[in-house]
């Protein structure tokens, strides 16, 4: 989590994290969501942060979609 906003707002980051939101185990893309949720208010304003988090609304997991 220490890092999430750096490696989000990166390009690359980015890229990294959505496939890890895509190919994960379901506790792990949970657990990453948890951690963009918790930094929604500066992923948010980001553009590659802005696309992680429609990424986790994809998940639709009622527990992270409320």
């Amino acid at each position: 989590m220490a890092y999430c906003d750096q490696i989000g707002s990166d390009k690359h980051g980015c890229c990294v994290m959505q496939r890890c939101l895509e190919k994960g185990l379901l506790a792990q893309k949970l657990a990453l969501a948890d951690v963009i949720i918790r930094r929604i208010h500066v992923l948010i304003e980001d553009p590659y942060g802005n696309y992680l988090v429609q990424n986790v609304l994809k998940l639709r997991n009622d527990l992270r979609n409320d």
